[in-house]
């Protein structure tokens, strides 16, 4: 059999398998391999600028905490260090982690320097220098120790060193915590260099401080001003904010506990805890996590109860075993408000846009911390000056946030407010309304019931005889116009608000239209005086005889049975005419006064009088509309004084629209 084509065709094959393989060991071997640690050489302008960071540079090792320095300093042990490739996060583990690191001046550099290393919440944080044939003196710090004892009074742990000559030196750091195991900075300074590197940097610090603790004042001031409870949970979470970071940056065993480092040590745990529970409350009421996601929202309550615990254990100096348990339910919960907010813009919320903006930024920043802190980080990178920048960007964009709420609720409200007194408006139409028909259906029914009586006497008598029916037929014709009157009255008040399209001005001519007012009362009762009155008017002709009607009606029934009612008709201001309808009854009392021109209402003397409420309120409307006005002088046992004015034709000003009719 030939096998030829099968041996050409496995030999590409075992090429290309060979190929891929050297690709992956070159792989594995690129993430595996490491530099070995070299010395840092310390050169006359190293640590003045900037720091000659030791992070890279040297290697680490961690083991059991009751290691001794001479056990890890034997030759045999330098095997069990690996090459530091950054910063060091172990997270919450119980063993001792060391650094090494060989330091090595130029001649011409200065022997003073000074080893920056932090975080600043490290317990016990030892210094072991010098050469193996010469021994290793030892310098202690750390948050355990008081801060009032350290060597250089800044937040990181400073340690002084010497280099006599140009030898190279090995360092190492013995770093013990119950807090994370977390290492960012190992700098060497000269110290004119970190003291200037530190007022830059504590400029930094107290301006994103300030800002925070700006936005708290000012939340606190809306709070007590509008009471709107977002701001009180608002600035509850920012002073939370603010201490959490002015105790993690170091500065409150600086300025708070410099002779305390138990207070000192406690209060970061404190301060973490106090943070998660106030943020957590104030995402809760930005989002509405209860109300939008509730089955989710039933655990809110026990997660703050969890981290209210954390905070009391805190105090009590057992945040070292709960701290990751709480550390890792604060991640998952971050996480998942971090997917809450795009979730609730995605569907339909939009005034949360400068929430989620704000929010993510932080969120992001917390996760970071988060994984950072238990051990899960990772990057290799230093993010403490992040994570404080990013906090007070966060304030700002949040205070923007705030303020669109603010104005969205003010708005909300004003429209509310509008509602709410259109719908009272609504009501006091109803109720008005009903008094109306009621008192209609009362004014009816006396008419009728004369008209009835009336009817059957005439039928009565027609049956007897008898046909002297004068009188009888005065009294229906009495209460015909009674009911006629009533339905005008009506009638009236219906076109007057119903649309202004009915609303027809023109020229009309003064002695026509007090001709045709006058023809409908008793000429004995009805003085009219003229004062240099025009000959005409522009007015709906219409219109102005009910208002004059009206008014010379009202006079009339309150005036005395013999007493006369004036009329007087004069020229107004730029082409205008006043009416003056005047008498000599009781008059109007005071607390009436006021409410006289609104509609049904009708005073203590009016209620044994025919009449719907209407007469004055339609004079009011009617004036309106020609863009004039009417007024009112009175003065019990003096006597009314109505005065009309409608203005010219150049003046008369385009009426309201009406608002709408309840029904």
């Amino acid at each position: 059999m030939n096998r030829e084509p099968a041996s050409t065709l496995e030999q590409p094959a075992g090429e290309i398998g060979g190929f891929l393989a050297c690709v992956w060991l070159l792989v594995v071997l690129f993430l595996v391999w490491v530099p070995p640690a070299r010395a840092a050489v310390l050169g006359p302008d190293a640590g003045l600028s900037r720091p000659a960071s030791l992070i890279g540079e040297g290697a680490f090792y961690c083991g059991a905490p009751d290691e001794r320095f001479e056990d890890v300093a034997r030759p045999e042990r330098a095997d069990k260090f690996q090459p530091l490739r950054g910063v060091l996060a172990k997270g919450f583990v119980q063993e001792t982690c060391w650094l090494r690191f060989t330091l090595q001046r130029t001649a011409d550099a200065p022997r003073e320097w000074w080893l920056e290393v932090g975080m600043p919440y490290l317990d016990d944080v030892t210094l072991f220098v010098g050469r193996p044939e010469m021994g290793f003196t030892a310098f202690t710090l750390g948050d355990r120790h008081p801060f009032s004892a350290r060597p250089v009074p800044h937040r990181l742990f400073v340690f002084p060193l010497r280099l006599e000559d140009d030898r190279p030196v090995t360092a190492y750091l013995r770093i013990r915590t119950t807090s994370t195991m977390l290492v960012e900075t190992v700098n060497v300074w000269q110290p004119t260099g970190l003291i200037a590197h530190a007022h830059r940097e504590a400029a930094w610090y107290w301006g994103v401080f300030g800002l925070i603790a700006l936005g708290a004042l000012s939340n606190l001031v809306f709070w007590l001003w509008l009471r709107e409870p977002i701001h009180r949970v608002y600035t509850v979470y920012l002073i939370a904010l603010l201490f959490l970071n002015f105790v993690n940056s170091g500065f409150g065993a600086m300025w708070l506990f410099p002779d305390r480092p138990t207070m000192a040590d406690r209060s970061i745990g404190f301060a973490v805890a106090l943070s998660l529970l106030a943020g957590l409350w104030f995402f809760d009421r930005v989002f509405a996590l209860r109300k939008n996601f509730p089955r989710l929202g039933r655990g809110i309550p026990w997660i703050l109860a969890l981290y209210a615990l954390g905070a009391l254990a805190a105090l009590a100096g057992l945040w070292g075993r709960v701290a990751a348990p709480i550390q890792m339910v604060a991640l998952l919960v971050t996480v998942g408000i971090g997917i809450a907010g795009p979730w609730l813009l995605w569907r339909g919320q939009r005034h949360l846009r400068l929430y989620v903006a704000a929010f993510g930024l932080q969120l992001a920043m917390v996760v970071a911390a988060l994984t950072r802190n238990l051990g899960l980080w990772p990057f290799e990178i230093s993010i403490d000056h992040f994570i404080l920048g990013t906090s007070g960007l966060h304030v700002v964009l949040l205070n923007f946030a705030l303020a669109e709420r603010v104005r969205n609720i003010q708005r909300e409200r004003q429209r509310l407010e509008t509602e709410a007194a259109r719908l009272d408006a609504e009501l006091l139409a109803l109720d008005q309304q009903r008094e109306f028909m009621a008192m209609v259906a009362h004014e009816f029914r006396t008419p009728l019931a004369i008209v009835d009586t009336s009817a059957q006497l005439i039928a009565s008598q027609l049956k007897e005889g008898k046909y002297d029916q004068a009188a009888r037929c005065a009294n229906i014709r009495d209460a015909v116009r009674r009911v006629t009157s009533l339905m005008d009255e009506y009638l009236s008040r219906e076109r007057i608000e119903g649309a202004t399209d009915g609303f027809n001005p023109a020229e009309v001519s003064l002695d026509a239209l007090i001709g045709s007012v006058l023809a409908g009362f008793p000429e004995a009762r009805v003085r009219v005086v003229r004062r240099q009155a025009p000959p005409s008017l522009h007015a709906d002709f219409r219109l102005a005889q009910i208002a004059l009607a009206n008014l010379l009606s009202n006079a009339l029934r309150y005036a005395p049975p013999d007493g006369e009612v004036r009329l007087e008709v004069e020229g107004a201001a730029e082409g205008g005419t006043r009416f003056v309808v005047a008498d000599d009854g009781l008059g109007i009392p005071v607390e009436e006064q006021g409410r006289i021109f609104d509609k049904y209402f009708r005073g203590r003397g009016a209620q044994t009088q025919a009449g719907a409420g209407l007469g004055l309120y339609l004079v009011k409307r009617i004036a309106a509309l020609h863009g004039g006005s009417v007024e009112l002088e009175s003065a019990p046992g003096k006597g009314t004084r109505f005065t009309l004015t409608l203005p010219g034709r150049s003046k008369r000003q385009i009426a309201p629209t009406p608002p709408p009719r309840s029904r």
